[in-house]
């Protein structure tokens, strides 16, 4: 894994097993928020305290352009609205993601399907809605390209993800 700043072309998008980076214009915002515990003692302290209680994590919308391509289009691969999708949204560091980068992924329920005429260009509004229960942040693990490619990954090459908080 490398340090430092990096741009949205280094970005990936997985979605159900496929690579829809080639599509993809934006994604996002990418939320991590949660709910807190209050710990504040009313008699004693000053300041509130709190604690961090459980995360509800959201994937925001993926603006793509349009590809009806029959079985690896973006309107073939997510046309339908209302279903459970496995998505993950990777970062690489000053390059394409590897082993140690940062992603985020999780199971999203995705709202709805939108094409529309962007200035002569067919594009596609793909907003993923509600807070998936079971979505983390996590990193891609350290395995070899020879492991990653061997598919024994969820399908597109990349091993399951673990979480880097506990």
């Amino acid at each position: 894994m490398s340090t430092g700043r990096t741009k949205p072309k280094w970005i990936r998008v997985y979605a159900d097993g496929y690579d829809l980076s080639g599509f993809g214009r934006t994604i996002g915002p990418l939320e991590l928020t949660y709910d807190e515990a209050d710990l504040t003692a009313t008699m004693s302290d000053t300041v509130k305290g709190y604690l961090r209680n459980h995360a509800q994590v959201n994937l925001g919308t993926l603006n793509a352009v349009f590809d009806n391509t029959a079985s690896t289009g973006i309107h073939a691969l997510l046309g339908t609205a209302g279903i459970e999708r496995v998505v993950t949204v990777a970062y690489g560091i000053r390059a394409a993601p590897a082993a140690g980068d940062p992603a985020f992924c999780g199971q999203f329920t995705q709202g709805a399907y939108q094409a529309a005429d962007d200035g002569g260009a067919l594009t596609v509004t793909i907003p993923f809605q509600g807070w998936a229960a079971d979505a983390s942040t996590s990193e891609l693990p350290s395995r070899s390209s020879s492991e990653l490619s061997s598919g024994d990954g969820p399908g597109f090459g990349i091993a399951p993800l673990r979480s880097t908080w506990g």
